[in-house]
């Protein structure tokens, strides 16, 4: 999950023999408060901080966006054009590439607006305003509507961000998004407007040679010399407002965007970056980086390694194949180079020596002040890392095989559907459940599928996971015996395994063991993986399945957008029921079925809505 975080963060070359850089988590909002705006005047900056970040009028803000799923994107004129990084508009020139049309190899240039390329799926969002919400958050808890540890949870930010955006003047407005989000472990809380916009056309794009020059050797490598950037435009309706795809779009005319200036750099000039980074975990303890490196990176260096030497092999064999896989392979080693380069770093900085010595001071500290919760704080997380550290282990081998490493997947609710009308002999039922398999099947073997390559990567990966993951400790799907918490919901494993490891694993139990499916060979262990899903007995909807008919028939709302075009869609989603009956963690599965199909629309709207009605579910 990508938590939006709003920094501003400066770095400054001073006119000395060596470069100095300033560097924290500055939010746009707080430049004020934190001085961060005064620091940065002192090191050269010409700007106000209203000129930065104003809510109620034009600002640097108003250039800097999030492009696609998470990257920063900068407005350079005033007609929408965008200037990201290569590697973050990969995704889009795959999107467009062919063996006839090879953007990826040989660059692509509009030469006029009518050439520049629709990008379905791809968005661009700016941040309207940001306000501050700890007040209400804490107010919440005060009157124990919801503990602390709710109060991180994106059941409760998602339903506060619905509440206080049905009260905003924001409400009735195109394109406008909320989200609440924890700052500085809970002791603030914002509130996001943003404002999206899903018609990006891709405008430029250097060749790979430029764009990805240096490959995977080059990459989380500095310095690295590569032209790593890619061009797109946001296109709006004639008022300038949000809208999907349309030919009668118009590009949008920016509030403000950034000029490119040719006068060239001199040492000593100011300089500071402004967008949208990731997190980090400086402060995690020593048996949290351990964690880290063995439980989170190892397997996953592992894996991923194995599945890209099987797509490299096939890539090289085939232009076809090439182009198909060239965004899964990319974005499979991105972080792969990520997790060997942060093990070898630890390593060779003497990371876990540092941090040992950190938290011997803190100890000291905490002796000093006789204060028992700072005394014991670190043994209870060493605990607790203890404990969750196989697991994980456990749960990274799991996804890296079987939701990152083999695409073909089989709809268990499907085959249930179809398995119940074959023994009620229902013809119908059993015509259209197969109809639904087709169209999955059809989804799966998309433009960049090649079902051989998924089959060998299969053949790698299976034997692997089960090396890695003895056989009493792979995931395994049996009825736990009747508790509170559990009984009549349908727990998927992985919520099993967080509320109750030993019930899953065996070693948890010490000398105990549960009797765990071991598959003796290959083709056993094959049968294993296509049961990992198996659903358990189903929850009950108060009033039964007729009663949730009608709660749905009630509260969906069809889109506006598509009102007379007579879409259709299909959606699966998977969620947990928790000990109090209440909707957990719904998630948009993969294999969604979409009517109609190669329309080039995203139906992001059908998905926000149905999501919104499955939070609306009673308990």
């Amino acid at each position: 999950m990508n938590r939006l975080k709003l920094y501003l963060l400066a770095l400054t070359a001073l006119a000395v023999c060596s470069a100095k850089a300033d560097e924290g988590m500055w939010l746009l909002q707080l430049m004020q408060q934190q001085h961060s705006i005064d620091m940065m005047k002192k090191q050269g900056l010409k700007l106000e901080a209203q000129d930065l970040y104003n809510p109620n009028g034009v600002s640097l803000k108003d250039a800097v966006g999030i492009f696609g799923g998470g990257c920063t994107g900068e407005i350079i004129s005033p007609e929408g054009l965008i200037l990201t990084n290569h590697h973050c508009g990969y995704a889009s020139i795959q999107q467009h590439s062919s063996v006839e049309h090879d953007y990826l190899t040989d660059g692509f240039w509009a030469t006029s607006r009518d050439k520049e390329l629709p990008t379905p799926g791809l968005k661009f969002t700016f941040i309207e305003r940001i306000e501050d919400i700890t007040d209400i958050v804490n107010l919440r808890i005060a009157a124990k509507e919801i503990t602390e540890s709710e109060s991180f949870s994106s059941t409760f930010l998602n339903k506060l961000a619905k509440e206080l955006f049905e009260k905003s003047d924001l409400k009735g407005k195109k394109g406008i998004v909320p989200q609440a989000l924890p700052f500085y472990a809970g002791n603030k809380f914002y509130m996001f407007y943003k404002k999206v916009y899903p018609d990006v056309r891709m405008v430029a794009a250097p060749p790979s040679s430029i764009g990805k020059f240096g490959g995977e050797t080059d990459n989380w490598m500095w310095p690295r010399h590569t032209g790593d950037f890619s061009m797109f435009r946001i296109y709006a309706d004639a008022n300038g407002e949000p809208a999907e795809y349309s030919a009668s779009n118009v590009p949008l005319k920016t509030k403000k965007h950034l000029n490119i200036s040719i006068k060239g750099l001199k040492e000593g000039d100011y300089a500071m970056i402004m967008g949208f980074p990731g997190s980090t975990s400086r402060y995690l303890t020593v048996s949290e980086v351990k964690e880290r490196m063995e439980a989170s990176n190892a397997p996953r260096i592992r894996i991923r390694g194995t599945r890209q030497d099987v797509l490299k092999e096939a890539m090289n064999a085939s232009d076809k194949v090439r182009i198909q896989y060239a965004n899964k392979y990319a974005g499979s080693s991105n972080y792969w180079k990520n997790s060997i380069g942060m093990n070898k770093a630890i390593i060779d900085n003497n990371v876990l020596g540092t941090k040992a010595e950190q938290e011997a001071k803190f100890a000291k500290f905490a002796k000093e002040k006789n204060n028992t919760d700072y005394m014991n704080v670190v043994a209870k997380i060493d605990e607790a890392v203890a404990k969750t550290s196989p697991i994980k282990y456990q749960q990274t081998c799991l996804t890296e095989t079987f939701f990152g490493g083999i695409e073909f997947g089989s709809p268990f609710m499907v085959m249930d559907k179809l398995k119940e009308a074959l023994e009620q002999k229902n013809d119908s039922s059993i015509e259209a459940n197969i109809k639904v398999l087709k169209e999955v099947f059809n989804d799966i073997h998309n433009k960049d599928y090649d079902h051989e390559v998924d089959r060998k990567v299969a053949k790698a990966l299976l034997p692997l996971y089960a090396e890695m993951i003895p056989a009493g400790q792979r995931p395994m799907s049996r009825q736990v015996p009747p508790q509170p918490a559990y009984e009549g919901q349908q727990i998927p494993y992985w919520q099993e395994q967080e509320q109750n490891p030993e019930d899953l694993y065996p070693y948890c139990q010490g000398e105990q063991e549960v009797p765990a499916y071991r598959p003796e060979d290959y083709e056993e262990y094959t049968r294993f993986a296509s049961r990992l899903h198996e659903p358990r007995p189903m929850a009950e909807f108060k009033g039964g399945r007729e009663a949730m008919i009608r709660f749905f028939e009630q509260n969906l709302r069809y889109p506006e957008s598509y009102k007379g075009t007579g879409t259709k869609v299909r959606l699966f989603y998977s969620f947990t029921i928790d000990s109090l009956g209440m909707l957990q963690n719904p998630v948009s599965l993969p294999e969604n079925i979409l009517y109609p199909r190669n329309t080039g629309k995203t139906y992001d709207e059908f998905r926000d809505e149905a999501l919104r009605v499955l939070r609306l579910m009673p308990a």
